[in-house]
C-alpha cells in the first residue's frame, strides 16, 4: 500500500521531465562567428534523438545586439539576439536557455558587449 503513494508521486514528476520544455545549449563565439545551438530535452531525447531546435551561425557583422529575459515560473532564461539581414532589416531570434547561472550569463554578456564595442569602433 505504501508503494501506491510512491507511484502517485513519482509518475507525474517523471512525466513532467519527459515532456517539459527544458533545453540545453551549445554556444561558441570566436573572432569571426557566433554559433548558438539549443537542443530540447524531453521524450525524444530519452531515445537518443537530438537535433537542434534553434540555431544560428552568424558573422559578427550581422550581430546587432542582445538581451536576456527571465521567464516566470520556468527554468528558462531567454537570450534574444538581434541580427541584421542582407537587406538591412533587423530580426530578433530568441533562444531558451535552461538553468543558466548568473556567472554564465555575465560571461556571455561580456563577450557579446565586446563584439558590439568592436563593431562601433570599426564604423567610425
Amino acid at each position: 500500500m505504501d508503494n501506491i503513494y510512491y507511484i502517485i508521486f513519482v509518475i507525474p514528476i517523471t512525466f513532467f521531465f519527459l515532456t517539459a520544455r527544458l533545453n540545453y545549449y551549445n554556444l561558441k563565439i570566436d573572432s569571426y562567428i557566433i554559433d548558438i545551438k539549443v537542443y530540447r530535452t524531453g521524450l525524444m531525447s530519452v531515445f537518443g534523438i537530438y537535433s537542434p531546435k534553434d540555431y544560428i551561425d552568424i558573422s559578427h557583422e550581422m550581430f546587432e545586439g542582445f538581451s536576456f529575459y527571465n521567464r516566470p515560473l520556468s527554468f528558462n532564461t531567454t537570450l534574444m539576439i538581434k541580427i541584421k539581414k542582407e537587406n538591412n532589416k533587423i530580426i530578433a531570434k530568441r533562444f531558451n536557455l535552461s538553468f543558466i547561472t548568473e556567472k554564465e550569463r555575465l560571461r556571455i554578456s561580456k563577450v557579446l558587449e565586446k563584439i558590439i564595442a568592436k563593431k562601433a569602433n570599426g564604423r567610425r
